[in-house]
């Protein structure tokens, strides 16, 4: 997979199996979307290896994500 702004970029250094051309933002959006998507129609079935409930329960407890730090705690306010 490639994903890339600039078309001419596409499979430049080495062919891309799924070219994506898009802005980086949008792009991220789309994907996180569609993998959900699969993941909800998919489940979590009983022949799931053992340590995939484990996962999940991770998943809901350290979700990604980042909290800007506030203007007083930045390095550049100094």
């Amino acid at each position: 997979m490639h994903a890339d702004i600039d078309p001419a970029e596409i499979s430049k250094n080495r062919r891309a199996d799924v070219p994506i051309v898009g802005d980086c933002k949008e792009v991220l959006v789309d994907l996180i979307e569609a993998v959900r998507d699969e993941q909800a129609e998919a489940a979590v079935s009983p022949t799931c290896p053992p340590g995939w409930k484990q996962l999940e329960g991770w998943r809901e407890t350290f979700p990604l994500g980042y909290d800007w730090p506030s203007t007083e705690c930045s390095p550049r306010s100094t």
